[in-house]
């Protein structure tokens, strides 16, 4: 879930993209939109955490933002 000021931050081609509403993020295929909006904090939590293999999270969700959300990740993701 994010909270108002984090769902107004998100890009415009994001809002509304989620299948679990325009502020949660269903676990397996909306994840990646927070995520990778917001690397920098997510990073940060990853670190705070000690967890590992931060770069494989991070491809593992530009996989699942274009398997699952394929015009946000073409928008996202310009050639």
């Amino acid at each position: 879930m994010l909270d108002e000021k984090r769902s107004a931050a998100k890009p415009v081609f994001m809002r509304g993209a989620s299948f679990a509403g325009p502020s949660a993020y269903e676990e397996d295929c909306d994840w990646c939109m927070p995520a990778l909006v917001f690397e920098k904090e997510f990073r940060a939590f990853h670190e705070r955490q000690s967890i590992k293999q931060i770069e494989d999270t991070f491809a593992g969700g530009k996989d699942a933002l274009r398997m699952w959300h394929l015009v946000v990740y073409e928008a996202f993701s310009p050639p």
